[in-house]
């Protein structure tokens, strides 16, 4: 099993298990993601009440998975994805708002320095369930 990233101090054993069964999961690569994992992730980030970030690369598959605080994640590095002028990661990065609001400037931010393909906020409703997701990919010059 691969290691979870971030801030894993006081989750109970059953919440770090069901966090390190998203590594399982494939979205096709034409998906932002699929329904079924955006009512788990926002079902797991109600339940621990803390933001959880996904990095999906071009194929589809989940290669690192990050657990926040109640405002925020933090990206791992990605040192071991290919940087080039001018050219993406090839990763995406998909993640929870607690609250029903939209990209932070942390977002963006990370999104421009850390040269995604894209940055998505799914936001979650007051009973779990996944609310509006608000995407911000980079545009060719």
């Amino acid at each position: 099993m691969k290691r979870l990233y971030g801030n894993t101090i006081g989750l109970k054993a059953n919440q770090v298990r069901r966090i390190e069964n998203l590594y399982r999961r494939r979205i096709s690569p034409e998906f932002l993601i699929t329904p079924e994992l955006a009512r788990d992730l926002s079902r797991l980030s109600h339940d621990v009440r803390r933001q959880l970030g996904l990095l999906i690369n071009r194929r589809g598959r989940i290669v690192k998975v990050i657990v926040g605080d109640h405002q925020g994640i933090l990206i791992p590095s990605l040192s071991e994805y290919r940087t080039a002028v001018g050219r993406l990661r090839g990763i995406r990065c998909i993640h929870t708002h607690l609250k029903a609001e939209p990209l932070s400037l942390d977002d963006l931010t990370d999104l421009a320095f850390l040269r995604l393909d894209l940055i998505a906020a799914l936001t979650i409703q007051p009973d779990g369930r996944p609310g509006p997701v608000h995407v911000g990919p980079i545009l060719p010059g």
